[in-house]
């Protein structure tokens, strides 16, 4: 008898590897991708923070080569792809507001974002991308220096929470013939494996990257409870999905994350995203590989455990020494 239930469990879990698997397979590599201008809008546009490099000035190349206006938030490096995008498409709009977003904590920190929003045409903000972030690690944590915790924490939570809340009326008041959406980049601190058991927790804390682990988990969380809040609402229009990618190689964090399991580069990463836009909601990892390697990894705890371990003390390694290279430049 017992051993009947052991083969049924293993059973079931097959099946729901090989089920996931597919799913995953079809709608990040086989699915065709939606009509963006039918199904979102004409001249509409896209709202993207910490698009200035790596994946958030992807996106705006992306959504730029479909059509949309962009107004991208964040750095100076911003002007750069603005540039670039008004080059490669000139039929497209493109708009910088220059914010440091390690600077949130401000009451008055977003008033020129809800200007920016405000001098759009109404009903034409189609999107927004939550994607900015700043990644430190350091060991031991108790040496961290504290504007490091300040600057990820504000980055990480305050941040999108509060471009959710400002961006919300205007996605949900468009056109009835026309949807919105919200990307959320929270990373791969956790995502749902579909099994059970504690052996198959999707927990992923890297050690080493204490607040910037917490913040994305907040990032998490917090784009869950808005996807099941307006996923409920019959009058809600938007397309929700939250992403949990693991190493997204960029000129950033090329150095850093090369050699990680799953990892790919930032133009297949979004490429990725951009078919799943409009046929799929919810939590979805940031590529097939990716996403079977959280199941895999879930298999074996201790060698999860020291694989995240290994992992976090090499990226804590790199941006200190990054860190260093830094500030002997400016001294």
């Amino acid at each position: 008898m017992l051993l009947r239930v052991i083969v049924a469990f293993f059973a079931v879990q097959i099946i729901i590897l090989v089920a996931s698997a597919l799913h995953a397979l079809y709608y990040h590599k086989l699915c065709p991708e939606v009509n963006f201008t039918e199904r979102y809008g004409v001249n509409a546009w896209v709202v993207i923070t910490g698009g200035s490099s790596g994946q958030g000035r992807r996106f705006a190349l992306e959504f730029a080569a479909r059509g949309f206006n962009i107004l991208l938030v964040g750095s100076k490096r911003s002007l750069d792809v603005q540039r670039e995008i008004e080059k490669l498409h000139p039929g497209v709009e493109a708009r910088v507001l220059l914010k440091d977003f390690t600077e949130a904590w401000s009451p008055s920190f977003f008033d020129d974002v809800k200007k920016s929003l405000s001098e759009i045409p109404k009903g034409k903000i189609a999107f927004l991308i939550n994607n900015v972030g700043h990644r430190v690690a350091y060991k031991p944590h108790h040496e961290m220096p504290e504007e490091l915790i300040r600057h990820t924490i504000a980055c990480g939570t305050i941040t999108q929470a509060m471009m959710t809340r400002i961006c919300l009326p205007h996605l949900l008041h468009r056109d009835v013939n026309v949807k919105s959406g919200i990307i959320s980049i929270t990373a791969q601190v956790l995502h749902p494996t579909h099994s059970l058991g504690i052996a198959m927790n999707g927990d992923l804390p890297l050690p080493y990257l204490a607040p910037y682990e917490a913040s994305n988990a907040f990032g998490y969380h917090h784009a869950r409870s808005i996807y099941k809040e307006y996923l409920n609402d019959p009058a809600s229009n938007i397309d929700m999905l939250i992403i949990t990618p693991g190493a997204v190689l960029t000129s950033n964090t090329s150095p850093i994350l090369q050699g990680t399991v799953g990892a790919l580069e930032d133009s297949e990463f979004v490429a990725n995203i951009m078919r799943l836009v409009g046929n799929v909601t919810g939590v979805w990892a940031g590529s097939c590989t990716q996403g079977l390697s959280l199941w895999l990894i879930g298999l074996f705890p201790p060698v999860k455990d020291y694989v995240l371990l290994k992992t976090g003390e090499r990226i804590a390694e790199c941006l200190m020494r990054r860190r260093q290279e830094c500030r002997r430049v400016v001294d």
